[in-house]
């Protein structure tokens, strides 16, 4: 299952109106949504997103993490996966 799989599926039991599996005859609790919105956070940072254009350097992260170069796949602020794009790529 890909991290987008696991979102969708996230986000298809927190916009159930019932909140409820009936084959094991549990409600989901506050604690539950709230382990489940936590995961599903956890999971979008999994996915590589294009660091934003700064000038000056080579990109900044959406948590404002400034990048002086393209040595990390991941902010080591918020732990967001980065997408650099082609090695040719630069960001302007």
């Amino acid at each position: 299952m890909t991290p987008q799989e696991a979102i969708k599926n996230i986000d298809d039991i927190l916009d159930s109106p019932y909140l409820f599996d009936e084959s094991i005859d549990y409600q989901l609790t506050t604690d539950d949504i709230e382990c489940l919105e936590m995961a599903k956070k956890a999971l979008e940072k999994q996915i590589p997103k294009k660091p934003l254009p700064y000038k000056g350097f080579e990109g900044k992260c959406a948590c404002g993490v400034v990048f002086l170069d393209r040595s990390t796949n991941y902010c080591g602020n918020c732990g967001q996966a980065l997408d650099w794009g082609s090695p040719n790529e630069r960001n302007t």
